[in-house]
């Protein structure tokens, strides 16, 4: 299913969403209909370039609240969510490391557990053509860099869904339901979903949080920048319905440990 994903994932964002629109068009320009899609597939990919577009997707979409201290102290372990990696990087010996989006997460993990003083887990696996892992990458940056330990390091995982499912079977087994979540804020609505499917009871703990900024008029130029919040924000819409679906259609995939 994961592959099944990717393809779905692929034919339904922009650019090649507007691509399918335009053929179709094409294959059926005799009829009305034909020359609507054309136009429609045009309009789309205009509207999807507009910054101001994106902007507003994504306040609509983002968790900007910070988690609370309570939820974290009624929390029993931290999960971090890695945000990919560099591999090969030329300036670290050609060494993989962790990417930017999962040096902030790492840090925000860190800083929670100097806090709190909750045990850590990282999970994800190796991303083409990384040698190692994010997971590994994410727990090198976490132990070697921010001094703090990581328990459990599951190098596993090829989406959300996936990762949730590795995470339950080491967590639940160790009679930890309720764990604080580090993630992007684009990603955190899915990632919950993913993880609450899986049997856990989740605090969801974005970052970093955008602050919301006033719209500009250049806002309403087309740009690569408006292009890419936008395939941003319709990919995590995309992947929480999927999430949604697939938790439902095959059920949590969790082991079936009851609570003491």
């Amino acid at each position: 299913m994961y592959e099944l994903k990717i393809l779905l994932q692929t034919v339904l964002l922009p650019p090649v969403n507007c691509f399918v629109l335009a053929l179709i068009g094409v294959w059926l320009r005799s009829w009305s209909f034909g020359r609507v899609l054309i136009w429609t597939a045009g309009l789309v990919f205009l509207v999807s370039s507009l910054p101001v577009v994106g902007l507003m997707l994504m306040d609509a979409g983002s968790r900007r609240m910070a988690i609370s201290y309570d939820a974290v102290a009624a929390s029993q372990a931290i999960v971090l969510l890695p945000g990919g990696l560099y591999a090969n990087a030329a300036e670290y010996d050609g060494r993989d490391v962790a990417s930017n989006n999962t040096l902030v997460r790492g840090r925000y993990a860190a800083w929670l557990h100097r806090r709190h003083g909750l045990p850590i887990l990282v999970v994800g696996e190796r991303a083409s053509p990384s040698a190692r892992t994010e997971a590994t990458t994410a727990a090198e940056l976490l132990r070697e860099e921010f001094n703090v330990p990581v328990r459990w390091v599951l190098e596993r995982g090829r989406d959300t869904l996936e990762s949730a499912r590795y995470a339950a079977k080491t967590l639940l087994k160790e009679s930890v339901w309720t764990i604080v979540l580090v993630t992007g804020p684009k990603h955190a609505r899915r990632a919950e979903a993913a993880f609450r499917g899986a049997g856990f009871d989740v605090h969801v703990a974005p970052t970093p949080l955008r602050p919301v900024r006033a719209i500009h008029w250049r806002d309403f130029f087309p740009s690569n920048y408006g292009f890419g919040m936008t395939r941003r924000v319709m990919n995590e819409e995309l992947g929480f319905i999927w999430t949604l679906f697939w938790s439902f259609f095959q059920g949590s995939g969790s082991p079936k440990i009851q609570r003491q």
